[in-house]
């Protein structure tokens, strides 16, 4: 299964990388401009250098980005995000769903717990405070954040129609998450936000994710992005081992 990690700017690519590495996965980083996908790599990261340019611009960079990864070969698609919501995140999102066509849906859940990044009823959180509150986020020269909601910020750069799947006070599971996703889907839904209060949350999300049999798109900073490529993966071998096997012993 050969994938490919979309990433805003090198460090982010970088840094998914290792994320996605640990799974058992070859990985590399390139760069848009010379990009490569090596037989012995199953994971590529590209680095389109877009979070602080125009948003048509970051939205075709991505979109050309996806084409060049999907004539490699590529199945799976992931896009990775800042996990302080700056930059051109719908405009990418858009990039991506645009090249992979009228059926592949973002799964939208910028999530890092172990870093105290949260989604807490659409909105995310950073140690418990919204993200536009965070000094980092809100002080950035070039793409401040604003807003904590990240349907709105999702909506200031794409006209794709947004869903939200909010987390019960029990959590999730993988059967409702499921059928939640599909249902969201069933409505139109090209981009779904996704709650995310802890690594028990992503994990349910992969799963759910792998369970589904149409093009999804996690938009994350990585963690979702790598646990969703291993989940899928262990699927598709379950897949391919499924038949029945003679041996026969002399």
């Amino acid at each position: 299964m050969k994938a490919a990690l979309i990433a805003d700017d090198l460090t982010g690519a970088n840094n998914a990388g290792v994320i996605v590495a640990r799974q058992s996965f070859a990985t590399m980083s390139v760069s848009h401009q010379r990009p490569a996908f090596p037989d012995t790599c199953e994971v590529v990261c590209v680095d389109t250098d877009s979070r602080y340019v125009d948003p048509a611009v970051a939205r075709e960079r991505v979109r050309s980005a996806t084409a060049w990864a999907a004539a490699q070969g590529t199945e799976v698609f992931c896009n990775r995000v800042d996990n302080l919501l700056r930059g051109n995140i719908g405009a990418e999102t858009e990039g991506i769903l645009a090249q992979l066509g009228p059926d592949a849906v973002a799964i939208a859940s910028p999530a890092f717990p172990a870093l105290g990044r949260l989604i807490v009823d659409g909105h995310l959180l950073v140690n418990g405070k919204p993200v536009h509150e965070n000094a980092v986020a809100a002080n950035d020269p070039f793409a401040p954040v604003r807003h904590s909601d990240i349907a709105t910020i999702l909506a200031q750069q794409t006209s794709l129609t947004t869903a939200a799947i909010p987390r019960n006070g029990a959590g999730f599971d993988i059967p409702s998450l499921t059928a939640s996703i599909e249902a969201a889907i069933a409505t139109g839904a090209r981009i779904i936000v996704v709650d995310q209060q802890s690594d028990d949350d992503v994990v349910t999300l992969a799963c759910a994710m792998a369970e589904i049999d149409r093009p999804l798109v996690p938009v994350d900073p990585g963690p979702l992005s790598a646990l969703y490529l291993t989940k899928l993966r262990k699927r598709r071998n379950r897949a391919a081992s499924s038949g029945r096997i003679l041996v026969a012993i002399g």
